[in-house]
């Protein structure tokens, strides 16, 4: 605050770099937990529980500018935020035209709503070509293209993406069957699933559950509505049924299973976790060990449970090394996490590495 106070002394209160620092100084100050809270409601789809606790996290309405794209994201995923996201991450863009995460944000917002998904399109196939930000960029277009679903209107869009990433067979599956849809409005089911995405995406799980049952009234193998419900109830921690939805959409469209494997990973991942800890209660080691293998090969974001977990029952075993192999796995993945500390300390500690285990402990 006292370095603080000398800037503005300094450089007068309408230099831009004051206002930068200002910024990184709240979000140096930041309630690390609160964020913690925030982050893990996002991901679950309370993105109206996430914005509050956000708020909390950095004691206001505008977040810090290094927590800016990730607030205003989820921010849009609520009903009553879209506008003033979409607002605040313009204005972000033009400020900072040199860094094309905002344009990014920016343009992954647009594609939400139906008004402004073509702004948004052309804003993200632009960025597909910028190095620093094209994988993600190239992600957020594909699946904007997907929502507008496989009606002959979207031959244009399908054909655009695919000149540029030729060997997405998902999508080339795609251009097949709008090429092959017969002329005229759009299929109700289509139109449907079209609209279920879109409220999945601005977090209106209702809206969203309705709108993909009514698609797969009209065809039970729609392997996008499939999926799309699927990935709603992982949201609602309903990982049982989000597997099997999953796993129907992937038996449906084979060639589009890519797609949606990493929401099947999630899925998978929760239930064999649970199966694992059933099987850890009741003393059948061999049957959580299986569950948990199978767990920690999936692709997820975070796996330092199944990991920890895993370290558990190889330490028991006696296998301090292979242990501290998966403790180490965990803590790379989440570095405060206490199981996966004090299991690497005993491990240590079984391997007669004393003076790790104590540096460790302190």
């Amino acid at each position: 605050e006292t370095l603080l106070a000398r800037l503005r002394r300094a450089v007068g209160p309408g230099d831009p770099r004051l206002a930068l620092a200002e910024s990184r100084l709240r979000g140096a100050a930041m309630d690390r937990e609160a964020l913690a809270e925030a982050r893990r409601l996002a991901s679950a789809g309370q993105a109206q529980e996430a914005v509050a606790r956000y708020r909390e996290a950095f004691g206001g309405a505008t977040p810090p500018e290094p927590l800016a794209v990730e607030f205003y994201t989820v921010l849009a995923g609520t009903e009553p935020g879209w506008a003033s996201a979409r607002q605040a991450l313009a204005e972000l863009a033009a400020r900072r035209p040199g860094d094309p995460q905002f344009q990014l944000a920016l343009g992954r917002i647009l594609t939400y709503r139906e008004p402004s998904r073509a702004e948004g399109i052309a804003t993200l196939r632009r960025l597909a070509a910028d190095p620093r930000v094209g994988s993600a960029a190239t992600a957020a277009w594909r699946q904007a293209v997907i929502w507008l679903g496989t009606g002959r209107s979207a031959i244009p869009e399908l054909e655009a993406f695919l000149a540029r990433n030729p060997g997405d067979a998902g999508m080339a599956q795609r251009l097949a069957e709008a090429r092959a849809a017969p002329t005229g409005e759009p299929a109700p089911g289509d139109l449907a699933r079209q609209r279920g995405f879109e409220a999945l995406e601005a977090n209106r799980s209702r809206d969203a559950e309705a709108q993909f049952q009514a698609a797969l009234a009209a065809n039970r193998d729609d392997a996008d509505a499939l999926a799309g419900l699927g990935i709603l109830r992982l949201r609602q921690g309903r990982a049982e049924e989000a597997r099997a939805l999953l796993e129907r959409a992937v038996a449906a469209a084979p060639a589009r299973a890519q797609q949606w494997r990493q929401a099947l990973d999630g899925a998978s991942y929760v239930t064999e976790l649970a199966e694992a800890r059933a099987a850890m209660r009741a003393g059948r080691t061999e049957a959580a060990e299986a569950a948990l293998r199978q767990a920690v090969a999936r692709e997820v974001p975070d796996r330092a449970d199944a990991e920890a977990l895993l370290g558990d029952i190889l330490l028991r075993r006696g296998e301090a090394a292979a242990a501290e192999a998966r403790y180490r796995a965990a803590l790379a993945r989440r570095p405060d996490f206490g199981p996966a500390s004090a299991g690497l300390e005993r491990a240590l500690r079984d391997q007669g590495r004393i003076a790790e285990a104590e540096e460790l402990a302190r």
